[in-house]
């Protein structure tokens, strides 16, 4: 049977993944000015936040997920190198 919520939750776990990893590879771009540095450095951060988030973990719970979030952000950040 089709579970709309879990893939509801899936999608937004997985989105919020997808989005960090296009941040620190835009972060490597030479090219970028100071005031778009400054503005993917703070979307980042905000990823980061939500991956610690109370929300995340329950997402990840809902969705049976052992999840650790520095793990995870380690994990994302070796893979952007």
């Amino acid at each position: 049977m089709y579970d709309g919520y879990k893939a509801l939750a899936a999608n937004i776990f997985y989105q919020a993944i997808s989005d960090y990893k296009k941040l620190l590879k835009m972060q490597k771009n030479e090219k970028l000015d100071e005031e778009q540095k400054e503005r993917i450095r703070r979307e980042i951060k905000e990823n980061e936040h939500f991956f610690r988030s109370e929300w995340a973990k329950d997402l990840a719970d809902y969705l049976n997920i052992a999840y650790s979030p520095e793990k995870l952000i380690e994990k994302l950040r070796k893979g952007a190198e």
